[in-house]
């Protein structure tokens, strides 16, 4: 005999609607209306969360970069990009598990000052590079973006790593490559400019550690009638 409808809304947005019917004839009534507005505003901001996070969460999950969110150094929520980098095949494996046994000894200190920091001062920190271990002890390198955040009630840290293995390997051969050619072309400026073995086999022991980038460079004349050789110059 009778029906009353209204919106669940949040903002501008209607995500749907409640409806309530009588079987007998019901007058207007003034206060359901103020009540059906506060149940439609919290109930709208109520689903307007539930389809963000559920978003948000298939977003983590197809993300190809590892996600991890960890309170008080023990990780809460993974998604398999993680699990996968930190060779440990499955998110289940990493829930609940400690998270700094995972970044590389050498910056572990480091790692924990930041996350020290920015739970003092409820703050995201800078992207940046370091070295993380994998569950079989590999090191490699990762760009990491941490933000500071909320996970169930608690304070928390939401962590996003990149691997950037490759592509600093590259840039070590693209430098190592850089570093011999200049080498190479040096060497042959001294070839045309010294005529004298002696003042050449210096300058070519000083390009191959300038330009070459070791740390030490010298050259042994050979060994004769069973005496080892010497040393004509280094650098």
């Amino acid at each position: 005999q009778s029906a009353f409808a209204f919106a669940l809304s949040s903002g501008e947005r209607a995500h749907c609607s409640m409806e309530f019917f009588s079987r007998v004839p019901r007058a207007h009534d003034a206060a359901m209306d103020s009540t059906a507005a506060v149940i439609s505003m919290a109930l709208g901001e109520f689903l307007a969360r539930h389809h963000a996070e559920d978003g948000y969460r298939e977003f983590v999950d197809l993300s190809s970069d590892a996600i991890v969110v960890h309170c008080d150094g023990v990780i809460v929520s993974a998604n398999q990009s993680a699990a996968t980098l930190l060779g440990t095949r499955s998110t289940a494996r990493l829930i609940g598990q400690q998270i700094f046994p995972f970044v590389h000894p050498t910056w572990r200190d480091h790692a924990r000052e930041r996350v020290r920091n920015m739970h003092a001062t409820r703050t995201d920190a800078p992207q940046m590079e370091m070295k993380l271990l994998g569950a079989d002890g590999r090191a490699f390198d990762v760009e990491v973006l941490s933000r500071y955040c909320v996970h169930a009630g608690r304070a928390a840290i939401r962590s996003t790593y990149r691997d950037v293995t490759r592509r600093k390997r590259d840039e070590q051969r693209i430098a190592r490559l850089g570093n011999m050619y200049a080498a190479l072309s040096e060497t042959s400026k001294a070839i045309a400019q010294l005529s004298m073995p002696v003042d050449l086999f210096k300058e070519v022991c000083r390009i191959v550690v300038d330009h070459g980038k070791f740390d030490l460079a010298g050259i042994m004349d050979g060994a004769i009638e069973g005496r080892t050789g010497r040393f004509i110059t280094a650098y």
